[in-house]
């Protein structure tokens, strides 16, 4: 008797350790503290000078700031940039195209928001309908257009890829998933994510995140699901995946750094230059 419960007991643990994980409780985006972060004096450092040595041009329908290689070379690589939601005119998303473009890429910045961009004087009560306008279909939709004719004016470029930043972040995870429509991808304090959309990445990238503990986007718990999730798919199929935090860094602090601030200068240059290296790594190798 005693030795057919021990083999009972022994099936009954084999089941266990067989039995799938469950899944992770789905996350409710905190569209609220997305708002609040993003408007007044927490949304950082936003300015609308008309610095940038690229142009201005039409590409997919959007008007776009592009940004080329020096030296007249032909691009072999294009990088689209999705920017936060303060948009493609930001004095700060305009000179990292241009940092960008030094690297070797042609930088491709849409309009997104088609002249309705964020402003720091915005309230927080009016992100909800400002959001509803950007619809994520759309997006992919239009964005599909956009690579497709960078291909087209651009016929050098055999190869794309996307760094996004903050709103952008998400628009960069969603075009890893299948089938991916970059080669490789680099997310800035990504924001609007759902565990959902991180199962689904399927292309080589990169999240560049600011502290989970300070942030109200990519906090401690999802940070480390996001981890784990990136982790197996390395694991299982050799998926080029990670993630880096870092401490004490604010939400946007990659794009919207403070200048006067060393330690914040400092993670933004490395987040810069680790996403540049990335890049090169799929796009120019």
């Amino acid at each position: 008797m005693m030795h057919r419960l021990a083999l009972v007991f022994v099936a009954l643990a084999a089941l266990a350790s067989a039995a799938p994980a469950p899944a992770a409780p789905a996350r409710t985006l905190d569209v609220k503290a997305f708002a609040e972060g993003h408007s007044g004096p927490a949304a950082g450092t936003v300015t609308l000078t008309g610095k940038g040595a690229g142009s201005e041009r039409k590409i997919g329908g959007y008007d776009a700031y592009v940004a080329a290689p020096p030296g007249g070379a032909k691009p072999a690589a294009a990088v689209l940039l999705v920017t936060d939601v303060f948009g493609w005119k930001a004095d700060n998303a305009r000179v990292w195209a241009d940092q960008l473009a030094k690297k070797g890429f042609l930088v491709v910045m849409p309009d997104y928001f088609k002249g309705g961009a964020r402003t720091k004087a915005d309230a927080p009560a009016t992100f909800k309908t400002w959001l509803a306008k950007f619809p994520r279909e759309r997006i992919l939709s239009e964005t599909d257009a956009v690579l497709a004719d960078v291909r087209k004016q651009y016929p050098s470029v055999k190869k794309l890829g996307v760094q996004g930043f903050c709103w952008g972040g998400l628009y960069a995870v969603l075009l890893t998933h299948k089938p991916a429509r970059v080669a490789a991808a680099v997310v800035y304090h990504g924001s609007l994510l759902t565990p959902a959309d991180i199962e689904a990445i399927a292309a080589p990238i990169s999240f560049q995140q600011a502290d989970p503990t300070l942030d109200s986007q990519i906090k401690t718990e999802f940070f480390a699901a996001i981890r784990a999730s990136l982790a197996r798919k390395a694991a299982a199929g050799g998926l080029d995946a990670s993630a880096t935090a870092f401490a004490g860094m604010p939400h946007g602090f990659a794009m919207r750094a403070n200048a006067s601030d060393p330690a914040t200068t400092a993670a933004a240059t490395t987040a810069f230059n680790a996403g540049a290296a990335f890049l090169a790594k799929h796009l120019l190798a």
